[in-house]
């Protein structure tokens, strides 16, 4: 950005973000009354958890690892991918407590996706737009979860990372990242699907047909890998199924989602829940945005296949906000838009966002009672 002077692209773009996340948590710091322990707990509240007890003591035997509470069996923690779990366990082992090895992991994460959001801009776009995309994830409503205790950062960092790799052409470390993601979250089959767009019309070329299967191969196997752990442990084929069910989730291909956000944004008007419903207008508006940008197909194709898995899945409005953290290719319209913007335009609208995102995050942390 002109502004900036002679700062590379990637460490304006990490600045700017990283201030992002010290507004965000001296916000909720203040707002917790200066307390260190009070804010940890609540960075490690809700789904995070669930993590925590994984990295602690491992996953559910089925299906009596929950209670059975009002007639209703719990839900079973084999719903959380092991990734996250898995690196907090090896911080603790080396002396870390399990919530700071939790933050640690997410920060460095966040950092890294921050990193790979302005390569990724510079891919499609421009550098001062990757920088835009880095500061703009930071700024996102449901942004306070890059500083939590949860799977967002880390699998963002696989998923722009992987993208960027696609767009290099370098599809075989595209399809390692995807393999890695599939053992942080069930949207990495939105990544195992920009892999195999890429790869299967490769086949065709003699001089590609290898790397192309190879890639083919790789790119699914951390999410088989869990969920053919999970099929056996629960014992039925349609396991991890049969899991979600268990949470009272599943997939109705949005039905029920458009219902809830028809209700709160004409009636109900329940913070979060009415924040949560426009952002999800909001991404979809988006979407048809970047289809008129034209972005290159990978890219299309894991944002519409990403959305597809958030917007199609059955219950939990509230943790939508979350979720839609990592679909990042929706940011780039914004992006866009504001470099056609004079400077200090810009910097009215970030700074306007930052202090809205950096509030609402902190009011989550200290304020509302569930899961963010």
């Amino acid at each position: 950005m002109p502004s900036l002077g002679r700062i590379p692209p990637v460490a304006a773009g990490l600045l700017g973000f990283a201030l992002t996340r010290i507004l965000t948590l001296v916000l909720a710091g203040l707002w917790n009354a200066g307390s260190a322990a009070g804010l940890l707990e609540h960075l490690a509240k809700g789904d995070g958890g669930w993590y925590l007890e994984i990295a602690d003591s491992g996953y559910d035997s089925w299906p009596a690892g929950r209670p059975v509470v009002n007639g209703l069996q719990q839900g079973s923690n084999l719903a959380f991918f092991p990734l996250l779990p898995a690196l907090i366990r090896a911080l603790t082992s080396v002396g870390y407590s399990p919530t700071v090895a939790g933050l640690m992991i997410t920060s460095v994460a966040s950092l890294i996706a921050a990193w790979g959001l302005v390569r990724f801009g510079e891919r499609v776009a421009t550098p001062q737009v990757g920088i835009l995309l880095a500061i703009l994830w930071g700024v996102l409503p449901g942004s306070v979860v890059l500083s939590m205790v949860l799977s967002e950062a880390l699998f963002t960092a696989l998923a722009v990372w992987t993208l960027v790799h696609l767009l290099r052409g370098n599809l075989l470390a595209a399809a390692a990242l995807t393999a890695v993601a599939g053992l942080s979250r069930s949207t990495a089959l939105a990544l195992v699907v920009a892999v195999l767009w890429v790869a299967i019309p490769l086949l065709r070329d003699r001089a590609q047909r290898g790397r192309a299967i190879v890639a083919i191969v790789i790119a699914p196997l951390g999410l088989i890998a869990y969920l053919a752990w999970v099929t056996v442990r629960v014992g039925s084929i349609d396991g991890y199924l049969v899991v979600q069910k268990q949470w009272n989730s599943g997939f109705d291909f949005g039905i029920s989602l458009a219902r809830t956000v028809v209700t709160h944004v004409t009636s109900d008007l329940l913070l979060p829940d009415t924040i949560v419903s426009l952002t999800i207008i909001a991404s979809l508006v988006l979407l048809v945005l970047l289809f008129a940008l034209r972005p290159p197909a990978p890219v299309l194709v894991y944002s519409v296949v990403c959305l597809l898995l958030i917007v199609g899945q059955a219950n939990y409005l509230n943790s939508r906000q979350r979720f839609l953290v990592v679909v990042f290719p929706l940011l780039l319209p914004l992006a866009r838009g504001l470099m056609r913007c004079p400077m200090w335009m810009r910097v009215v609208v970030i700074a306007v966002a930052a202090g809205l995102s950096a509030f609402y995050g902190a009011w989550l942390l200290n304020v509302w009672p569930h899961s963010v």
